[in-house]
């Protein structure tokens, strides 16, 4: 892989999927574009240097995150759910 391409080994499907919801929610889109080198107007470079200080919360399986893990990819609820996790 080259220095703009990441993996990470995660065995719990809740863990997994928590994680995707909220490392693609607008709420952290929106912090990496405020921290990270843009490539034009739509692009960003994944650097680990920028990607270690994204602030995701520990799965903790609380309420909350288990309401993120049981909320579908595509409801509108989901980012609202996400905001609340990060008290915005």
């Amino acid at each position: 892989m080259n220095n703009t391409a990441y993996f990470m080994t995660i065995n719990d499907i809740d863990t997994l999927e928590y994680l995707i919801k909220v490392l693609n929610s607008s709420l952290i889109d929106w912090y990496y574009r405020t921290l990270s080198v843009q490539l034009g107007e739509k692009a960003v470079r994944m650097f680990s240097l920028y990607v270690l200080k994204l602030p995701i919360p520990n799965f903790i399986n609380s309420e909350l995150q288990k309401q993120i893990v049981a909320t579908d990819h595509n409801n509108p609820k989901l980012e609202l759910l996400i905001r609340k996790l990060y008290d915005v």
